[in-house]
């Protein structure tokens, strides 16, 4: 379900869904919904995973050659890709509990990194990718920085935050 941020507090606020698509899109809602309510997500100002990431791990580690295309570039990836030794997610508690930590890196990732990526982080994701809002109930729902109202966009709302807030420079995310 869709959700809004309250300016004054930087969080979120039961809102009648019609009031959220206008403010979103400039339009009303079609008649019949209007009586829907939003439902609330806590923000975060940190679009990254919460648990511990191994930043030292070996593979994570770019090549030390400059000459590489994306030397000192600085990797946000959606907690859908696998990365050997850092649990995947997905964005849903039981999911983590449930699936051992990965022993490979994703293709797209180890892609990235041997051509000088430098992994800053795992981002949240929607549950299960499961969305167009950016919305995680487990892990929060990252902030959008540009327009702290609005919500952040899809399910690859964490990667694209984290570039946002240019805390990396590439955001790793998926269309689903």
């Amino acid at each position: 379900m869709p959700c809004l941020v309250n300016k004054k507090h930087n969080n979120l606020t039961n809102v009648s869904l019609d009031l959220l698509v206008k403010r979103l899109f400039h339009r009303a809602l079609p008649h019949g919904f209007s009586h829907r309510q939003l439902h609330v997500i806590q923000t975060t100002n940190n679009p990254f995973m919460a648990f511990q990431q191994k930043l030292h791990a070996p593979s994570l580690d770019a090549p030390k050659n400059s000459a590489v295309p994306l030397a000192s570039y600085r990797l946000a990836v959606k907690d859908l890709f696998h990365i050997a030794g850092i649990p995947t997610a997905a964005g849903n508690p039981d999911w983590l509990a449930s699936h051992d930590i990965p022993s490979e890196t994703a293709s797209v990732v180890t892609t990235l990194l041997e051509n000088g990526a430098r992994f800053v982080g795992k981002t949240i994701t929607d549950e299960l990718a499961y969305s167009l809002n950016g919305q995680n109930k487990h892990y929060g729902m990252p902030l959008n920085p540009v327009t702290p109202d609005r919500i952040p966009g899809g399910s690859s709302s964490g990667s694209a935050v984290a570039v946002s807030m240019q805390l990396a420079d590439i955001g790793l995310g998926t269309d689903t």
